[in-house]
């Protein structure tokens, strides 16, 4: 069983790991690039991510969700004008989950806040990040940033081959 928690806990680190590579490609100049005329712009997206993070880990273990900051402004809708305070909160919010999850799956925990297993946590937060990260590269894709096929492979569909 050991084995097979390491290997979920491994999911996540690759999963969080793509997004880390991700928000790399963003800089000042590429944040408000939007996939569509009424699409929310990559900086938004990244945002959103860490607070989906957090408000998910206040229902699974608050005392993680505690210890992060924010990545909107007070309105709740705008990002953070500072993208380099966003990519901070998402590294934090990568690794409370991982520890929410390690704890979960230790403990042999059965239900995981509104979740019937670790795994549907999991799964959940996978399935979530990898739509955003989608969205995020059709956005560089349209605005001409879109990364190179080898960037690709490095960096998202190597990561899950290796």
């Amino acid at each position: 069983m050991q084995d097979l928690q390491a290997q979920l806990l491994e999911m996540w680190d690759r999963q969080s790991g793509m997004i880390a590579n991700i928000s790399r490609l963003i800089d000042d100049s590429s944040k408000q690039f939007l996939p569509s005329p009424d699409g929310w712009s990559i900086a938004k997206h990244l945002a959103h991510v860490h607070e989906v993070r957090y408000w998910w880990l206040t229902k699974v273990a608050p005392d993680l969700a505690n210890n992060l900051g924010e990545s909107f402004q007070e309105d709740g809708e705008t990002p953070l004008e500072d993208l380099q305070t966003i990519k901070d909160e998402l590294a934090k919010s990568a690794h409370a989950v991982r520890t929410a999850l390690e704890r979960e799956l230790r403990d042999e925990t059965q239900q995981t806040g509104p979740y019937s297993h670790p795994v549907q946590y999991l799964g959940h937060m996978v399935w979530h990040e990898g739509w955003h990260a989608g969205i995020i590269l059709l956005a560089l894709r349209l605005n001409g940033r879109e990364p190179a096929e080898q960037w690709e492979e490095t960096n998202l569909w190597g990561i899950w081959r290796s």
